[in-house]
């Protein structure tokens, strides 16, 4: 970590601890210690219960792995994520390249709030192959919230959701923040899961193929006069995939790994 951050963390915990380095980094002390101590007991609870991935729950998560729990603090959101980009968010536009109404309607429709998410030409995501590699970064995360005004609960980002990035996964949080336009709370920085579209059962491979795919959209910066620039590959699938949580879920199937950042 090379920057004051103030979103919610799953960093590895400190030795002896069972808190991450980096919890509730930017609240100020005496009540960074209460926090801290408070969480205690919920981080062990969680790492009981689920074995093996204590790096996904920062002191502020509940020990039900996607449960939610209130904030113990009113401190906001005073620093910029790692990548962003001081200055305005840039203007953008976004279009479906197809040219038959019929499936154009059908895309607009099913996919009309996430249009807003891409810049420039999407496309079906009919033609991705076998090998293409799909990932989903899950962690930490502010519920119900938005940019302007986060909610006062955390919880965890479903490791099965509706966003994917394709192809290489990212090596450094500056870069998956900078190019995939992941503010501090959409997702803190825990752990991902990584696909090989092939291997999926032959339903998920279809909701898979029956989405968008194109470039991420520059997004707002949780911290005022920053924005991230975006610019990667994000496929965006159906309310579907929910339907198979058990699936991504099972860690025999698809591993929760953790992020080059997170060790």
């Amino acid at each position: 970590m090379t920057s004051l951050i103030s979103y919610p963390r799953t960093s590895a915990p400190a030795p002896g601890s069972a808190m991450p380095l980096a919890a509730y980094a930017n609240v100020p002390e005496p009540l960074r210690s209460k926090l801290i101590r408070k969480g205690q007991a919920r981080h062990e609870r969680f790492s009981h219960a689920h074995p093996g991935l204590a790096f996904l729950a920062p002191s502020y998560v509940d020990p039900g792995k996607f449960g939610n729990y209130f904030r113990d603090d009113n401190v906001g959101r005073d620093f910029p994520e790692l990548g962003a980009t001081p200055g305005a968010l840039p203007a953008t536009t976004s279009h479906l390249a197809m040219s038959a109404a019929g499936p154009q309607q059908h895309y607009a429709s099913q996919f009309a709030r996430e249009l807003a998410s891409f810049v420039g030409a999407i496309d079906p995501s009919t033609h991705l192959a076998d090998d293409t590699i799909l990932w989903r970064f899950v962690g930490a995360a502010y519920t119900g919230g938005s940019n302007a005004a986060p909610a006062e609960a955390f919880f965890c980002n479903a490791l099965g959701g509706t966003f994917w990035g394709v192809g290489p996964v990212p090596q450094s949080e500056q870069a998956w923040r900078r190019l995939y336009a992941i503010p501090g709370i959409w997702n803190g920085d825990g752990g991902y899961i990584a696909l090989r579209l092939g291997d999926l059962p032959a339903d998920i491979r279809h909701i898979m193929r029956s989405g968008l795919i194109g470039t991420v959209a520059p997004q707002p910066s949780q911290a005022p006069g920053y924005y991230l620039a975006g610019g990667g590959t994000q496929l965006v699938v159906s309310a579907d995939i929910f339907d198979h949580k058990a699936y991504f879920e099972d860690a025999r199937i698809a591993p929760v790994q953790r992020s080059q950042w997170n060790q």
